[in-house]
């Protein structure tokens, strides 16, 4: 590969010293005297009518400026994708926790008191919370009886199932003759795996402070991933023109996906227009946990046919996910989580169908992989699975059935940069894999596991950046792209460094404000770098030419003959012959040539179209990265707990760009692994959620994540021509495979396979009681 200058490097995150030192604001940061509090008052019942709501005693209350309903909000539904859900309760309560009635006071204790002064009548109605007595076709009715009516908000594909009432959304994929593939196999293996429902458990909670200027136009400052998507939001609940919103996003305290939806703007905003005050509204830990979104529950059922020799003929799948009482970005998750079975193995009789089903439980949310740890919890076990039945190691397993380059995955795109293979190979070197672990006396068992999986980065999602080149020789590039601590920021100021020939020092990154930065679809997706990247250097190529314009006529040169280094343009084959970029400027600081030199780029890569009955489509995705995770994990025979010692993984980066960034990306990765592996998971109780704090609901502490030498980070460089520099998105990819690995640790070591996430140490227990018995 080619050496550049800072790509590949270790640069100093640009933002290490404002956070090292607590001056980096976040939205709860920001404070005023005038700012007013917001609460909100929730639903007790998991499905009810609203009978009435008496406002009264609450208004009454002292330092109360506005108490608002349904009724004070004009009646447009908000979701990104299925217009299904109201920013308030609007005459029924689909779940506990769902909004019902606000309040804004000077002060947080004012304002729960007028929350409990709010009389609400209600008349509970039935309630369902198991999705698949929700998926069956004789379920009844009980979430959205006006699911056929629902207003289509964007220009994916809503696919219903007419035959099951509490299905709104469906995706397939089929390839082959799925008949005659079990029909060859020698073996069909059949099983089913569950995920639970999991909290983001970022440090910053929800927060957003809205305020209307003078001319009517309003600012919303929030806690988003996704902050055009939230002013599109905006615009159509509260008819506003695009000119008249404005989104702020300053530092982001952790998303992991959960902050992508419409939260408490709506709410915010709302509250501000009634009481004629800036209001803040930020949800507790205990919101967090009931109504801040959940990652969706996932049943998947896995039918292999398999030969003797372990190749894959025939896959039979079926994905029933839990979305809860309203969409958010449930339909989407749908059809992206059936690419975490498509993009790993070569499987010629190939059938998915994945379904997104209504249930009474509280709102779910995008989480880290989007699906894919969830499917691929399934697929990397089921891989043990056959190798065990037909007796090979499951290296070779994987090894054989993976994709290559240049073959069609089931989907019908062509792969292109897989790296699967020596992604698995490096980790299995650093395991010593083939090498049983060494048994310790006592109660602890030890044992390997392993885990190849993929991450599709999306297209059909927009990035631009601006590049505005400063009279001192600053080049300031102005993206849309939210800094949540994955360090976007840094490696788009070592694009903008490379493609200047600049040191870091002369570069300056801006974002956070639609008023000032260009359209970017948000942070999510795994697609921040390779699409804002993209978009990055076209404008870095665009502000370059208006440079080298001014300086071929001030060198009597041809543009095609100018170079830029270390903030001095030249002639190529006469580099004495130059001009500062700093010359190219009168000494008001106007450009010569009158216009401020501001590039611009954009970048789009458009997808193809699938069937709707066959998932066919010669560019559904821009494209995949892939891991490998491996573990060795111990397991106490007596109280069934499990411990991991060492996890190593692997990561197909394409092209590194911060290593340090991209490390700590997979250390983050598998900490967050391991605490969905082992830890968390969301209870309830009759529809209401039973461990809503950090005290009963457990993440990983430092001492449940290994350290030192037993923590290690893997990097494959094959690049991606379709990424930047051949630059891949990983952030998402480093929650794929640590679960499965942890799993099939977890066997190697005492021969009980969990197939319901997490492998608590009651589920461990019940194994070795039955694998006894």
């Amino acid at each position: 590969m080619e050496k550049l200058r800072h790509i590949g490097g270790s640069a100093q995150r640009i933002d290490a010293l404002e956070k090292v030192t607590g001056r980096a604001k976040y939205t709860g940061d920001f404070f005023s005297s005038s700012v007013l509090h917001g609460k909100i008052l929730r639903s007790p019942h998991s499905h009810a009518r609203v009978l009435s709501i008496d406002t009264s005693k609450a208004e009454a209350v002292g330092g109360v400026f506005a108490v608002v309903t349904a009724k004070d909000m004009p009646k447009r539904t908000i979701a990104p994708f299925l217009a299904d859900q109201f920013i308030f309760a609007d005459g029924l309560v689909r779940c506990i926790g769902e909004p019902v009635a606000a309040v804004a006071a000077t002060t947080v204790q004012a304002a729960e008191q007028a929350l409990g002064l709010i009389s609400v009548e209600y008349e509970p109605l039935p309630a369902v919370f198991d999705v698949l007595e929700a998926f069956r076709e004789d379920a009844p009715v009980v979430v959205h009886a006006e699911l056929a009516q629902y207003r289509q908000v964007s220009r994916l594909p809503i696919r219903r199932d007419p035959a099951r009432p509490n299905v709104c959304q469906t995706f397939k994929i089929a390839t082959g003759d799925l008949e005659a593939g079990f029909a060859e196999a020698d073996l069909v293996i059949e099983n089913r795996y569950t995920t639970a429902r999991m909290q983001h458990a970022s440090i910053e909670p929800h927060i957003s402070m809205a305020w209307v200027e003078g001319d009517g136009s309003v600012v919303i400052r929030s806690t988003t991933q996704m902050p055009r998507e939230i002013k599109k939001m905006i615009e159509e609940a509260f008819e506003l023109s695009p000119a008249k919103v404005r989104i702020l996003t300053p530092y982001v305290g952790g998303g992991f996906g959960g902050k992508g939806g419409l939260r408490l703007e709506a709410v915010a905003l709302l509250l501000a227009m009634e009481s004629g005050r800036p209001v803040e509204v930020s949800l507790t830990r205990e919101e967090m946990f009931v109504f801040g979104g959940h990652r969706i529950g996932f049943t998947v059922d896995v039918r292999d046919g398999v030969k003797k020799d372990g190749r894959l003929v025939a896959r039979d799948m079926r994905l029933v996910l839990d979305l809860g009482a309203y969409t958010d970005m449930g339909p989407l998750e749908v059809r992206r989580s059936a690419y975490g079975a498509v993009g790993t193995y070569r499987v010629p009789n190939f059938r998915l169908d994945a379904y997104g089903v209504y249930t009474n439980l509280p709102l779910t949310a995008a989480l880290r992989g989007f699906g894919c740890p969830e499917v691929e919890w399934a697929v990397e076990q089921q891989m043990d699975v056959i190798a065990e039945a037909v007796g090979l190691d499951s290296a070779h397993v994987r090894r054989i059935n993976l994709l290559r380059d240049g073959e069609r995955d089931v989907s019908g795109m062509v792969t292109a940069s897989m790296a699967a293979e020596p992604c698995m190979d490096l980790a299995a070197e650093w395991i010593g894999w083939g090498t049983a672990s060494k048994q310790q006396p006592g109660p602890w068992r030890r044992g390997k596991g392993m885990a190849v999986g993929n991450k599709s980065v999306s297209n059909g999602l927009p990035s631009a950046v601006w590049v505005k080149v400063w009279e001192d020789g600053t080049v300031e590039v102005r993206h849309g792209i939210v800094e949540m601590g994955q360090g976007t920021s840094t490696v788009l100021a070592q694009i903008a460094a490379e493609e200047f020939g600049l040191g870091l020092e002369h570069v300056r990154v801006v974002g956070g404000d639609t008023a000032f930065c260009p359209f970017d679809y948000g942070t999510v997706a795994s697609r921040a770098v390779v699409h804002s990247g993209h978009a990055l250097r076209e404008a870095c190529r665009d502000a370059k030419e208006q440079l080298f314009r001014r300086a071929a006529e001030k060198l009597d040169a041809a543009m095609e003959d100018l170079r830029l280094e270390d903030g001095t343009v030249f002639v190529s084959w006469q580099p004495g012959r130059s001009v500062e970029m700093s010359e190219l400027f009168t000494p008001t600081g106007l450009p010569i040539g009158g216009t401020e030199i501001l590039g611009r780029g954009m970048f789009l890569d458009v997808a193809q179209p699938e069937d709707p009955e066959t998932g066919q489509s010669d560019n559904p995705l821009l494209g995949y990265a892939h891991a490998a995770s491996v573990v060795e994990a111990a397991v106490n025979v007596e109280t069934g707990e499990v411990r991991v010692l060492r996890h190593g993984m692997a990561v197909d980066a394409g092209r590194v760009m911060n290593r340090p960034a991209l490390e700590g990306q997979i250390h983050g990765g598998i900490s967050m692994g391991i605490g969905s592996a082992v830890y968390e998971q969301i209870l309830f109780d009759d529809g209401a959620v039973a461990n809503a704090s950090f005290t009963d609901y457990h993440i990983p502490s430092a001492l449940d994540v290994p350290a030192g030498e037993d923590l290690h980070a893997m990097v494959v460089e094959k690049p991606d021509p379709k990424g930047p520099y051949g630059a891949k998105g990983i952030g998402e990819l480093t929650l794929v495979t640590p679960a499965p690995a942890i799993a099939n640790a977890v066997y190697d070591a005492v021969g009980v396979r969990i197939y319901d996430l997490p492998i608590t140490k009651e589920r461990v227990l019940a194994g070795l009681t039955k694998r006894r018995t």
